[in-house]
């Protein structure tokens, strides 16, 4: 795997979607203070700028990945949802249904549906938003702060990640969006949410290690409690917890002991990975576990070497992203690998 290296504008730290990617196009887009920088991932090069697209800082974008739509979603401290086509970098749509600043979003990605947008606020509030007729609807799972949502994709599951690190599953499906589960081991905000990746391959092994034979309904969660768990979302358990890597010195562990954030990446049915507060890249093979419990923290984390050392990022990693045989990484070093 090469490796590339652009230098971005001050990218947007510590927030629910810094980055998405939408395969299709090989585009990927960035936060950047409150405007949207586009790349694209093929050929590593800057593509155009959506220059001031919000008032004030941007907390999250999202493509709708559904062919024949260019759409790529943006939210911000400003209070508005606002709808992009990428391509011409025009404003399609926007909402400003929000009282309170929304910190996350993502879509509802069934073929046969319009255009759906869910977005959450700071104040526990979700918004579900048909871009066609603009029907829109509220719903108040918890009075708690949200930081984090995920849509499964061809379904109406979703699961909504809390600041006090209370995962609620919904059913998006209705306009009342039932509660189907509550997912409580966390201690601490929720910074990633991931479903398990859609495989041609053979499953049995990582159905095996992390015993559960319904692979498409589990979920993988990351938090500021330096913990990542693997969860079957059916029988409503855990089924791992993964303790993420040290950050070596006793000095580089105190001041991660300062800062919390693990980002969470899942690009192969049997691999995941995370990042250390100095910059470094660690994954866990889920097809060897070894026979590791469900409550125990202890696992072999693997460095991923692909970068050579004096290309490695120097500082904390908050987003990793995959797209087919790419790793992308965002690093408080405002480095994009």
């Amino acid at each position: 795997m090469n490796s590339e290296i652009i230098f971005l504008p001050t990218p947007n730290w510590f927030i629910s979607q810094p980055a998405d990617l939408n395969e299709q196009d090989s585009m990927l887009a960035t936060c950047a203070l409150n405007s949207i920088i586009l790349t694209d991932t093929r050929f590593e090069c800057h593509i155009g700028t959506i220059k001031d697209a919000h008032s004030k800082r941007l907390h999250a974008v999202s493509f709708y990945k559904i062919p024949t739509f260019d759409y790529l979603a943006s939210c911000s401290e400003d209070l508005e949802i606002k709808i992009w086509n990428f391509k011409s970098r025009c404003l399609s749509t926007h909402h400003k249904f929000h009282q309170n600043p929304p910190t996350c979003l993502d879509w509802i990605r069934v073929q046969s549906l319009d255009p759906t947008l869910l977005s959450c606020d700071i104040k526990g509030n979700i918004f579900k938003w048909n871009l066609n007729t603009n029907h829109h609807v509220r719903y108040f799972p918890e009075n708690r702060p949200i930081t984090q949502i995920k849509i499964l994709e061809n379904s109406f599951k979703t699961a909504i990640g809390y600041k006090h690190g209370s995962i609620v599953l919904l059913d998006s499906k209705s306009d009342q969006m039932s509660i189907l589960a509550k997912l409580k081991n966390h201690e601490d905000s929720i910074n990633c949410l991931l479903w398990c990746p859609k495989s041609q391959l053979d499953s049995s092994k990582v159905s095996e290690e992390i015993k559960c034979d319904n692979l498409e309904h589990v979920l993988a969660s990351s938090s500021e409690d330096k913990t990542i768990r693997i969860w079957d979302t059916l029988k409503e358990i855990q089924l791992k917890n993964f303790k993420i890597p040290s950050s070596g010195s006793k000095t580089a562990q105190s001041k991660a002991n300062q800062i919390h954030y693990v980002p969470l990446c899942w690009p192969k049915i049997n691999l995941i990975l995370t990042g250390s507060f100095k910059g470094d890249l660690f994954f866990i093979d889920l097809e060897n576990l070894k026979g590791i419990s469900a409550n125990e923290s202890m696992v072999k984390w693997n460095h991923f070497s692909a970068l050579p050392g004096p290309q490695c990022h120097k500082k904390i990693i908050f987003d990793i992203i995959h797209s087919k045989d790419k790793i992308i990484t965002l690093s408080l070093d405002r480095l994009l690998f």
